[in-house]
């Protein structure tokens, strides 16, 4: 996953993550062409 972070009021607050979806058969994620990369976030 890869954080992503907002600038606010002069701090940082976390803003969601970029998750990486792959077929659960596949044992490594570098390089696969079968996943996808999804936003995904936390509403307060």
């Amino acid at each position: 996953m890869s954080k992503c972070f907002t600038a606010k009021n002069g701090g940082n607050k976390l803003g969601g993550t970029l998750a990486t979806i792959v077929p659960a058969d596949k044992k490594k994620i570098h390089g696969i062409k079968d996943g996808i990369r999804v936003p995904s976030v936390v509403e307060e």
